[in-house]
Formats: structure tokens, C-alpha cells, sequence
């Protein structure tokens, strides 16, 4: 019998820093890069931001570190530095600054990052190899070329960020819980990857109507056929998980970044961002907000869920700090997967 230390649900700072220091940080998709445009990503993971060349630099000024952009913006020839106007270069250089000569300890300080599939991330990287050898098949779904972002957003909700990623993981419950996303996926065929950190579970298209079927999930399903989006055999929905906590899911002409964060005890806060292919929203435009909809249906569930089992974890460890683990051995494959890792770093 294998258990859970209820322990690990109760968020403490060194358990934050030690979770997530040099975690994976999905930061966006490389067509976020336009010319002569410095992206920032979307928070809390701003404390950088990227130049059409691909070159990251800390969101800080060399001089008193003043935050140097608060959004994306297009530039000229230079950024200037809101509060005492020092200049740089595209290149981050040091131009100018009132006072001051040229040297390079005035230059801003770069960041690390690295693309995968499409995607520009920085922090851990192991993982790459491993997936794009376990994944080589169906990395394809992870398309990203054309695809644009239409919408950024964060939800903050009353269960530990822990609870949402286990929540995540588990396909059990999508037969009892959720009537709309059962409309789509078939709820009897369920295929995993795993590897070191991470793992992946493949759903497979409902070919099956269902009298309980939701409004949201039928216009959607409907709106992907007219587009002809479900007419690979092989058609599959990608949800794959870097651990600790970044999501990045794959669905006919939409890829979307969830990333989790602690927020404050018992809480946490979830940024989302929804990319479309372009080609697919210019045939369509209400597709976005069809395939959004239907997304946040399903979240809105898992958020009862969620807020369900942090209060009932709450009561529990008033009377056991230790519980048996119970894992369903097919539809909980991930969860295991994911607990045995979270043992592994514990501390």
C-alpha cells in the first residue's frame, strides 16, 4: 500500500522555492516575436523579456533596477528606462545615461531561455530529449506555426495549487464529472507517455453522441467538422505535463498554456493563454470563443472539485497526517506518476 503525506498540501515558502526554482517556464509561442518587438511574457513570468532576435534580458534597469517594460511594444532604435531615462541599444547595450560612460556593467543583464516545438521557454530543459523521442509521433499535434494568441488571463481559486495539478492529471473523474468533455473525448480509450518529470495523456475523439451532451461541447464539435478539423482517423487531444506545473494542451487548431503557481495558502492562481491557427480563424471566426466556452466549462468543474477536496484534505489532517494513496490503475496512471515524483522531492 503506498500513502500521502496530507503534509504536502499545506503550502509553505520553502516548499514554493523549492518546487519551482529552475522549473520550466513556458513564456509563449516563438510567432509572440514580431519585428522590432520586445515581448514580455505573460505574468508572473515577466521578470524577463525577448528581442526579435531571440535574446532574453532581466525586466530590470542596471542602474536602480527599475522595471524596464510593463508590457510588449514595438521600439525604434532603443529602450529608455522610465524613471531616470538611461538608454540601450536592441542588443541591450548601454547608449546613454546622464552621468554615466559607456562601460559594459551598465549593459542589461541577459536571461536564459530555449525553443521547443514552437514554444519559448526558459528554466529546465532536461526533459526535451526524452519527449521528442517518446513523443516523435505526435509531437505534430503541438503545430504552433500560424497560430496567434487571442486571449490571456488568470484565474485565482480557493484549493492549493498541488490539488489542481493532481486534478489535471486524473481521467477518472472525467466519466462522472464532467457530461460536456465526455461529449468529445472516449472515455474508454485513454494512452499515456511518461518519462523523467513529465507525462502525457492522449484522448481520443468520442465518435459516440450522448443524450446528457452539453450545448457547448455540441456547437463546438459541430463548428470542428464544418472546418473539416476532425477528419483525421487519428485524431487525438494532447494534455502533457512538465512538471511541477505547466500544462500545454493540444486540440484541433488550438494549443493552450495553463501554468500554476502558488498564490497564497490554500489558493492558487492559473495563467492561460489561448493560441489559434490563423488559417482556422479566418474561416471561423467565432471559433475561439466556441472552443473557449467549452474549455472553461470543463475548468469551472474541476474548480467544484478542486475547492471539494482542499476542504476535505482541511478536515482530514486534524485527524491523519499520512493516508493510503488510492489511484485508479488505468485513469489514474498519471496521478501516480506524479505523487511517486512529488516523493522524490520532497524534502
Amino acid at each position: 500500500m503506498s500513502y500521502i503525506n496530507l503534509s504536502w498540501n499545506q503550502r509553505t515558502p520553502e516548499q514554493d522555492n523549492y518546487f519551482f526554482i529552475n522549473s520550466t517556464k513556458c513564456l509563449g509561442l516563438i510567432t509572440d516575436i514580431q519585428s522590432n518587438r520586445h515581448y514580455v511574457p505573460y505574468p508572473p513570468n515577466n521578470s524577463m523579456f525577448i528581442n526579435n532576435n531571440f535574446k532574453a534580458f532581466v525586466n530590470s534597469c542596471p542602474h536602480k533596477h527599475a522595471k524596464l517594460l510593463e508590457d510588449s511594444c514595438n521600439t525604434n532604435k532603443k529602450l529608455v528606462c522610465p524613471v531616470h531615462k538611461w538608454s540601450f541599444d536592441e542588443e541591450g547595450n548601454f547608449i546613454t545615461g546622464r552621468g554615466f560612460e559607456k562601460c559594459k556593467d551598465k549593459n542589461l543583464i541577459s536571461a536564459d531561455i530555449f525553443q521547443w516545438q514552437g514554444f519559448l521557454m526558459s528554466g529546465n530543459n532536461s526533459w526535451t530529449n526524452e519527449i521528442n523521442e517518446k513523443l516523435k509521433n505526435d509531437l505534430k499535434y503541438f503545430k504552433n506555426k500560424n497560430y496567434i494568441n487571442w486571449k490571456r488571463e488568470t484565474i485565482i481559486a480557493n484549493f492549493d495549487w498541488k490539488i489542481f495539478y493532481e486534478t489535471f492529471l486524473d481521467l477518472y473523474h472525467i466519466r462522472s464529472y464532467h457530461p460536456g468533455l465526455r461529449n468529445i473525448v472516449d472515455i474508454n480509450q485513454y494512452d499515456y507517455a511518461f518519462g523523467d518529470g513529465w507525462s502525457c495523456q492522449y484522448a481520443h475523439l468520442n465518435l459516440i453522441r450522448t443524450e446528457n451532451s452539453s450545448k457547448k461541447t455540441d456547437a463546438w464539435l459541430n463548428e470542428c467538422k464544418k472546418l473539416g478539423l476532425l477528419d483525421d482517423d487519428s485524431f487525438k487531444i494532447l494534455w502533457l505535463g512538465i512538471y511541477p506545473n505547466v500544462m500545454l494542451e493540444s486540440y484541433p487548431g488550438c494549443t493552450i498554456i495553463s501554468q500554476v503557481y502558488p498564490y497564497a495558502p490554500g489558493k492558487h492562481a492559473n495563467t492561460l493563454e489561448f493560441y489559434f491557427d490563423q488559417e482556422v480563424l479566418d474561416r471561423s471566426p467565432q471559433y475561439a470563443q466556441l472552443t473557449y466556452d467549452c474549455w472553461m466549462e470543463t475548468a469551472q468543474e474541476d474548480e467544484v472539485i478542486g475547492i471539494l477536496m482542499q476542504q476535505g484534505r482541511n478536515n482530514l489532517i486534524q485527524y491523519k497526517k499520512e493516508v493510503p494513496q488510492f489511484d485508479h490503475p488505468t485513469e489514474e496512471t498519471a496521478n501516480t506518476h506524479w505523487f511517486e515524483w512529488m516523493k522524490k522531492k520532497s524534502f
